[in-house]
């Protein structure tokens, strides 16, 4: 509004990032070529600034190469269901990661910084660009924060992220689908439910009692099995969840 356009105008811009994924201000094409000039003078867009690498396998998986306008890089892994009757968008939340579990090989390389909300998100706005020229009858249906990271180390980007890809007016993914997985980060888990996303929660355990756990999850240490059991158990869901 305060450069001169209509409010809606703002509404157009959101629909064709969000909704049809346009990867360029050229792309809308029912938005004034005013507008679209002011809007490539004045704004930037944000999320991956380039894919990398693609790598396809047999099943149908494509795994993605994400780098971003610093220069990181993250994954990110498009997975059909066996039957291939929808796809399941595995999504990164941090540069790296910190908490070091022993099986993990993100962990190996360090941690860098924590992604932006924009930069989640778009992970998931580039697969589903991709699937729809490949096959526009693929049914883009879930998404899993297990990718790179911790998420509750970044629980309110992941959050903005989470409202983003529900938003009616863009990618309108249901909460339901969407599951955040987390190592056990107790302010995390609260900070989650507080936000009342009514998205679902995954927890890694990897071991069944205190000792083992700490050996290959460190975290443990911090946040004790037992507790986080406790907080599992008093995560609020809605009718028919389950942690």
């Amino acid at each position: 509004v305060g450069a001169g356009f209509e409010p809606y105008r703002g509404k157009q811009v959101f629909q064709w990032l969000h909704s049809k994924s346009a990867r360029s201000i050229d792309e809308m094409v029912n938005v004034p070529k005013k507008l679209r000039d002011w809007l490539s003078e004045n704004t930037k867009l944000g999320g991956a600034t380039a894919l990398l690498d693609e790598r396809r396998s047999e099943d149908g998986s494509s795994k993605f190469l994400f780098q971003f306008a610093d220069g990181r890089k993250v994954e990110s892994v498009l997975m059909p269901d066996p039957k291939r009757a929808f796809f399941t968008m595995c999504v990164s939340s941090q540069v790296g990661c910190a908490v070091d579990c022993k099986f993990c090989l993100t962990g190996r390389n360090g941690f860098f910084r924590n992604m932006t909300a924009d930069e989640i998100a778009d992970q998931v706005l580039w697969a589903r660009r991709i699937l729809r020229e490949r096959d526009p009858e693929a049914i883009f249906r879930n998404i899993v924060y297990m990718g790179m990271g911790e998420p509750l180390l970044n629980t309110a980007a992941v959050v903005r992220s989470i409202r983003l890809l529900t938003n009616s007016d863009g990618a309108n993914f249901s909460p339901r689908r969407i599951t955040v997985s987390t190592s056990g980060i107790l302010p995390g888990m609260a900070e989650l439910a507080a936000a009342d996303t009514n998205v679902g929660l995954a927890i890694s355990l990897n071991a069944v009692t205190q000792e083992l756990r700490e050996k290959i999850m460190p975290i443990t240490k911090k946040y004790p099995l037992d507790d986080l059991l406790d907080a599992a158990a008093n995560f609020p869901l809605r009718s028919g969840r389950r942690v």
